[in-house]
């Protein structure tokens, strides 16, 4: 027996062969090799030998190793008759046909005794398969053909005319010598004699090594369908199952059939030889090895020096080697460090486990279910690769919520409740959410800028200033940190513009050219000058900034944006020159470029200088500008209402009261705590005299001024006026002056940083001298008087308070020249006429100054003895032109014809002259000064 079959019947599965079982195989061997000899009966006695020792018991068996001369009388008659016939000339090839009969079975299922698994015994079958071999006569035999490798996915029905054509030395030399070999592990196929009368003799010798490569793998895949895995240490019986002719596919044969080709034509290619060095291994050496490999603690060990030596994995020097190391009883460590040298674990390929397949009946797959299959498996191929896409997919969705949106809403959830605990100044709680939100999700500067503003609206200025340098430390150039911090240096008390200044220089240094850095940089030096009180440092603070704004315009000459600013600087600075060139420049750039804010701080400016045509042109290009209230966004909306606030202002100076209503409406809708529009609202309101309902519309105007700015001193000036010219709700007008003289008050203390008004401090003063404060009377009408110097009525008003006050030289004076503006004015008039109201109130104010500085020259003349006749003169005088202006007008003046009386009739003694004390509401004397101003500028 030669040694690769000795390798593969008792190392190919660790199975524990008895002795007998052993020896038994390797006398077969020996026996089969004495079989190839050339004298016929020699051969048909071994013949009867191998078959008897197949068919009998062991004991048998045991009597069967006579010589070859004792076994010979032994030979049944009947094999002699075949033997005599097959050398007789081939038969007919039809008739063999006809006499071939094909016995197909179904072996029984294996059964379990006593935890061993007992093989199906073939013997019948082998029989038959016997009797078909020998039934065949020599002629009938072509040649030997030996089939490429070929693997069918499905079995295919050979046709029964074709059979003895197709059948191979493995078919026909079914001797005893297999009884326990599967057809992979055959080891001697047994040459045919061809008759030369056919074709020409043909001996293919095919090796071991090659038949193994062919025929084992299908048998191990029948028996893994058939026995699963199958246990170490349990024997199995020496027997194997040879499959059928029913049951093995000739693809040879059917192709022969289809060529339909004479016998004799046919020519084949003799199969390539593969020799191997027979090394004798007997039975106590097999049984050495095997049991040495068995001994192996590690089982991928035994696995890999079994598949070597069975699938000729090795060289045959290295192969004789480890087969002495086995003998020799080496170590287990050497022999694992002499397989890893020589054949690497990589290069070992897992061992099948090989396992009997119960017999079926046999299944025949159709072309049809074939393509099926396949479709079924591109599907299901098609789908694991989807799936498998899809499950990478859904992972990377998984990891991306997770990360991208799971994880910043935990966050942003824990920051907002921080913020909620600040909202009640529980900066424990705040900061503690801070830190736990940033542990989750990293540090944040949105929220750093969030918490630093939030602190600063709670006061709590130094944790506002941490929050912000840790933000810088992250990021010491983010835009939004800087602006906020410097925001809050501004915000403090002091405000500390230089580090304002200081942090914003970061980026205006790193980008000079970019002009939102600029513009945040130079606005503070104007924030600077407006906080700044001394006028020298403001202007030099306004001077940086302009220069500023001018260097960036020497590289952008036609960039709007600088010329705004600059506009802005210029009006603080009150420059009308230079904001008219400015504001010319903007417009012949772009005449659609528009700064809401500038242009609305240009009309105001244009509308306190009193010109309008300026401010209409403003006008005209930042109405149209302007979006509908219910269109304008939140942050917009402050400074629009302010812009329309301004155009009602214009619209009113303009008398066109029903548009400014509309617009100083819009301006509410859009701030609805603008109290300079609810106050502009009641004056047109109060200046509608022909409706009483306009008055108390007025007053929930000045009343609502009042409720959103409390510190605004208009609504309560023109409170005050509501009440001293119409007495509302007041049946007693002295309760009206109480009332009014209570507004005034409050918005003359409001009015002091705020500018001047000619009529509240008129009105005040007015009320201070009916109640007798002379003092503050005088202070209110020197208000007016220093911007206002030739009015006749404050220096008559000035002239009274002097004279109460005994001040009779001052009073005189003012006097006087109330006197001489009112002649003037007096003068002009060509024609007197009563009835008109001017003239009317024009000659009694004469009539009364005329008489108060008659009574001055009567009181100077009991006082200075030696010249009372002379001031009596003159006090006589002013009294009758008193009396003569008053009857220009028809206007008896009572106060001139008493003061004659007490001078003609000087027997009456101590009689005091009657002064004229009353000072004037209301009257229409300003516009006949404005017509004097206008007379006067035109004739200079």
């Amino acid at each position: 027996m030669g040694k690769f079959d000795v390798f593969l019947k008792y190392l190919g599965k660790e199975d524990s062969h008895s002795p007998e079982e052993i020896r038994s195989k390797l006398e077969l061997d020996k026996k089969t090799e004495e079989i190839e000899s050339t004298n016929v009966e020699e051969n048909l006695s071994k013949v009867d030998e191998l078959l008897q020792t197949i068919s009998q018991p062991e004991a048998v068996q045991k009597s069967s190793s006579l010589p070859p001369t004792q076994q010979a009388e032994e030979i049944d008659p009947e094999i002699l008759k075949e033997l005599e016939r097959l050398d007789e000339p081939p038969p007919d090839i039809s008739k063999l046909k006809e006499g071939l009969e094909i016995k197909s079975y179904e072996a029984e299922a294996p059964k379990e005794v006593e935890g061993e698994m007992v093989e199906i015994e073939m013997g019948k079958e082998r029989k038959e398969e016997e009797e078909i071999s020998v039934a065949l006569p020599p002629e009938a035999v072509t040649e030997e053909k030996v089939a490429p490798e070929v693997k069918p996915e499905t079995e295919e029905v050979v046709e029964e005319k074709v059979l003895p054509e197709m059948k191979t030395e493995e078919e026909l030399d079914l001797s005893g010598m297999f009884a326990e070999i599967t057809p992979s592990e055959a080891t001697e196929e047994t040459q045919l004699a061809i008759t030369p009368e056919i074709t020409p003799p043909l001996e293919t010798e095919i090796s071991e090594e090659f038949k193994l490569a062919e025929e084992v793998p299908e048998m191990e895949r029948f028996k893994e369908e058939e026995k699963g895995v199958e246990l170490e240490g349990i024997p199995t019986p020496g027997k194997e199952e040879i499959p059928s002719f029913e049951e093995m596919a000739f693809p040879e044969a059917e192709s022969m059939a289809r060529e339909e080709k004479p016998q004799e034509e046919r020519t084949f290619t003799p199969a390539p030889e593969f020799k191997e060095e027979r090394i004798e291994i007997d039975q106590e050496k097999a049984l050495k090895i095997r049991n040495k490999i068995n001994s192996f603690k590690d089982s991928k060990l035994r696995k890999r020096v079994r598949e070597a030596l069975i699938k000729s994995l090795l060289s045959k020097d290295v192969e004789n080697e480890l087969v002495k190391m086995l003998l020799l009883n080496e170590s287990e460590i050497a022999i694992k460090n002499f397989i890893n040298k020589y054949l690497p674990e990589e290069e070992v390929k897992p061992e099948k486990e090989i396992f009997e397949e119960k017999p079926k009946k046999r299944k025949v797959i159709y072309s049809e279910e074939i393509r099926k299959q396949k479709e079924v498996e591109k599907v299901l191929a098609n789908f694991s690769r989807f799936s498998f896409i899809g499950f990478i997919l859904v992972v990377l969705l998984g990891f991306v919520f997770w990360r991208y949106i799971w994880i910043p809403s935990v966050v942003e959830k824990i920051y907002k409740e921080g913020l909620s605990a600040l909202n009640v100044k529980d900066t424990t709680t705040a900061e503690a959410k801070f830190e736990r939100a940033k542990q989750l999700g990293g540090p944040n500067i949105k929220w750093y800028n969030i918490y630093g503003l939030k602190y600063m609206e709670i006061k709590n200025f130094e944790a506002a200033r941490r929050k912000f340098l840790e933000a810088l430390e992250y990021d010491p150039l983010n835009k939004l940190t800087i602006y906020n911090f410097a925001n809050y240096y501004k915000n403090l008390y002091p405000p500390r513009f230089e580090d304002a200044l200081n942090l914003l220089s970061r980026l205006y240094k790193k980008d000079p050219a970019n002009f939102e850095y600029l513009d945040k940089f130079a606005q503070t030096y104007v924030e600077w000058g407006d906080w700044i009180k001394d006028s020298t440092e403001k202007l030099m603070k306004y001077a940086e900034a302009d220069r500023l704004y001018e260097n960036f315009l020497l590289k952008k000459p036609k960039y709007t944006g600088a010329y705004f600013r600059l506009l802005d600087i210029a009006i603080k600075l009150k420059k009308q020159e230079r904001i008219d060139v400015l504001f010319d420049t903007i417009d012949k750039i772009n005449k659609r470029a528009v700064n809401e804010k500038t242009f609305t701080d240009l009309a105001r400016y244009y509308l306190d200088t009193q010109r309008y045509d300026r401010a209409k042109k403003v006008f005209e290009k930042l109405i149209p500008y302007l979006t509908p209230p219910s269109k304008t966004n939140y942050n917009m909306a402050l400074l629009q209402s302010e812009t329309y606030y301004e155009y009602g202002r214009f619209l009113t100076i303009n008398l066109d009261f029903q548009k400014a209503i509309k617009v100083l409406s819009n301006s509410i809708m859009l701030n609805i705590s603008n109290a300079k529009s609810y106050n502009l609202l009641g004056e047109i309101y109060l200046m509608d005299e022909k409706k009483m309902t306009s008055k108390f519309a007025a007053k929930e105007m000045f009343d609502n001024a009042i409720k959103y700015d409390p510190l605004y001193y208009k609504p309560y000036a023109n409170m005050g006026h509501l009440y001293f010219y119409n007495s509302l709700n007041f049946a007693d007008p002295e309760k009206a002056f109480s009332q009014a003289f209570y507004y005034y008050k409050i918005a003359s203390s409001l009015l002091k940083d705020q500018g001047k008004d000619y009529l509240l401090s008129y009105n005040l003063g007015w009320l201070y001298y009916k109640y007798g404060d002379y003092e503050s009377a005088l202070q209110e009408f020197l208000k007016i008087y220093v911007d206002e110097p030739l009015n006749p009525i404050l220096s008559y008003n000035m002239g009274n308070i002097f004279y109460t006050l005994r001040k009779y030289e001052l009073a005189k004076t003012q006097y006087e020249k109330s006197i001489e503006y009112l002649e003037n004015i007096a003068s002009k008039i060509a024609y007197v006429n009563p009835e008109i109201v001017r003239h009317k109130e024009l000659y009694t104010e004469l009539a009364r100054n005329y008489n108060n500085i008659g009574v001055i020259y009567l009181n100077l003349a009991r006082n200075n003895p030696k010249q009372r006749a002379e001031l009596e003169q003159l006090a006589l005088l002013n009294f009758y032109k008193s009396k003569d202006n008053a009857l220009k007008v028809n206007l008896l003046y009572e106060y001139a014809e008493y003061n004659i009386k007490i001078i003609l009739n000087k027997g009456v003694k101590n009689r005091q002259p009657a002064f004229d004390k009353e000072l004037v509401i209301k009257t229409s004397l300003k516009k006949f000064i404005d017509e004097f101003r206008e007379n006067l500028i035109k004739n200079l």
